[in-house]
């Protein structure tokens, strides 16, 4: 693949269509308007955390990246 970065390990996935999240992981997932991490964003809570209706912060159908950390929401 030639201008991709080859990561070690799964890399976070997400759908553009969509107005729910559910987090699996172990990490904090910022999940971003906009390619490359910009735009609103919503923090979804590690371990089982989701948010069920994207429509209330305005993102729903909207998401087009992803960040996750080991940060809390808030």
């Amino acid at each position: 693949m030639h201008g991709r970065r080859q990561c070690e390990g799964p890399a976070p996935a997400i759908r553009d269509r969509g107005s729910s999240i559910r987090n699996n992981s172990d990490r904090t997932a910022h999940v971003h308007e906009k390619h490359n991490h910009v735009g609103r964003w919503v923090c979804v809570t590690r371990s089982g955390g989701s948010l069920h209706d994207l429509r209330d912060h305005h993102l729903n159908d909207q998401t087009r990246s992803l960040k996750t950390n080991r940060n809390a929401c808030g």
